[in-house]
């Protein structure tokens, strides 16, 4: 299925779509057993947010230019995320979170009660593929290899 997202800006709304795969791959995207995942080498001060409840939004700067937007997924205590990788318009994860002006000043922010941010179920059913993960070249093989990555086909 399909996600909308809408978020508040001073110039308005921002809208689109990006696609929510099933609860069971989401699961595994950010798992602490998953090497490239956050929350690996055990709780951090950056890191805590994942082990708040699902729908807890955890933003992160990547190599020091990119902000991340990764939405919580498990339950309190069990860190996994899914990161939002891109939307329609917007290729890839840095994009899309400059394009929206999505910065760390929403990381900890709850999905279910921010203003600024949220999802909404439109209905849209999409097609979703698996794929390797991009970007993590220093991971173990089996996690290199894990079809964890997913786009719209």
């Amino acid at each position: 299925n399909g996600c909308h997202y809408e978020q508040r800006q001073k110039q308005g709304v921002a809208t689109g779509h990006f696609s929510r795969e099933e609860d069971r791959h989401k699961r595994c995207v950010h798992h602490p057993c998953h090497h490239p995942c956050h929350a690996h080498k055990g709780k951090t001060q950056r890191t805590e947010v994942l082990w708040r409840d699902g729908g807890t939004i955890y933003v992160y700067l990547c190599y020091g230019m990119h902000n991340m937007m990764n939405i919580v997924s498990g339950s309190e205590g069990d860190a996994q995320a899914v990161l939002i990788r891109c939307c329609e318009g917007y290729p890839g994860p840095g994009r899309l979170t400059k394009a929206l002006r999505i910065t760390r000043s929403l990381n900890g922010e709850d999905m279910l009660s921010c203003s600024e941010l949220w999802l909404e179920d439109d209905g849209m059913n999409v097609n979703i593929t698996p794929d390797k993960r991009v970007g993590i070249d220093y991971a173990e093989d089996a996690d290199r290899n894990a079809l964890l990555r997913f786009k719209l086909t």
